[in-house]
């Protein structure tokens, strides 16, 4: 038996399995993703350019419906065709940054048209 009596010992063993643990967690995450980075990238960008042209299809439809649409109104929605994404709605933290790529799109669109 120790002389340890308040099992500082022990606690400081815990600790370095913990972090050697958590080494080989890490080890292991990275791992995984060198391994299906491969497969994912492609689906990944698959899927963003599958979106860049649903919401490009949708600004050019509200822009012939009404040409003075705000982007704002555009991204408004963008957020409630999609609520699986945007789950709050007008109050969505992303919904600024969805007007601000709309703005773009409209821009890119106007500007095309003249």
């Amino acid at each position: 038996m120790s002389n340890d009596p308040s099992g500082q010992r022990h606690r400081y063993m815990g600790r370095l399995q913990t972090g050697a643990a958590a080494e080989n967690a890490v080890v292991g995450a990275l791992l995984l993703r060198v391994l299906f980075f491969q497969f994912w990238l492609p689906i990944y960008l698959w899927k963003k350019s599958r979106q860049n042209r649903e919401m490009s299809r949708l600004a050019v439809e509200l822009i012939h419906q009404d040409p003075f649409i705000t982007p704002k109104e555009i991204a408004l929605k963008w957020v409630l065709n999609h609520r699986q994404q945007y789950r709050f709605g007008e109050l969505d933290p992303k919904l600024p940054k969805l007007e601000q790529r709309f703005g773009k799109t409209v821009a890119h669109l106007k500007r095309d048209t003249l």
